[in-house]
């Protein structure tokens, strides 16, 4: 009987997703945006974000990250060239710098939900994205020019991703998603 309820519950966390679902994702990455946008040039870049700052305009500028006294900075490699990309595009204002990691920080909510929608079912990976989407810490963070945003995105991509290869039965899709 155990086993019954645990195939039906699993066929129905495997199905797809249904308007309302979407609707309050949607919901939850628009609340994740706004709160993590709002005043976001606001309070001047700290010492952290600085580092980053100064690293992604050396990067702009001569291809190599680098801090002001010419030092190499190998720490966050992957997120000082998004970085950069955002100082060439836009400039280093506070707002543009600190924009990746809001808009990093909503797309986190929608991927928690992804990944926690057939680990944990539908009902309690709704809460889970509201709940990300209103956290304190959450927001704080999203609103930092830091990597912190960065890796929550490659860790949910990669357990959505592995969680995806191990329950594949067809070896093809496994490894795809692996």
């Amino acid at each position: 009987m155990e086993e019954a309820c645990t195939d039906t519950h699993a066929a129905a966390d495997a199905s797809p997703l249904r308007r309302w679902e979407v609707v309050l994702v949607l919901a939850a990455v628009a609340l994740a945006l706004a709160l993590g946008a709002a005043n976001l040039d606001g309070p001047s870049l700290w010492h952290d974000e600085l580092v980053h700052v100064y690293v992604a305009k050396h990067i702009v500028a001569d291809l190599w990250p680098t801090l002001p006294g010419g030092h190499f900075y190998p720490s966050s490699a992957a997120y000082n060239l998004l970085l950069a990309a955002a100082v060439a595009l836009f400039g280093d204002a506070a707002f543009w710098v600190r924009l990746p990691s809001v808009l990093l920080g909503a797309l986190n909510v929608a991927l928690l939900y992804w990944v926690l929608r057939r680990l944990v079912g539908r009902p309690a990976a709704l809460v889970a994205v509201v709940a990300l989407a209103l956290s304190p810490w959450h927001v704080a963070w999203t609103r930092q020019a830091r990597l912190y945003e960065f890796q929550i995105t490659l860790y949910l991509l990669a357990l959505g991703c592995a969680w995806r290869a191990f329950e594949t039965p067809a070896r093809a899709a496994a490894w795809r998603w692996g």
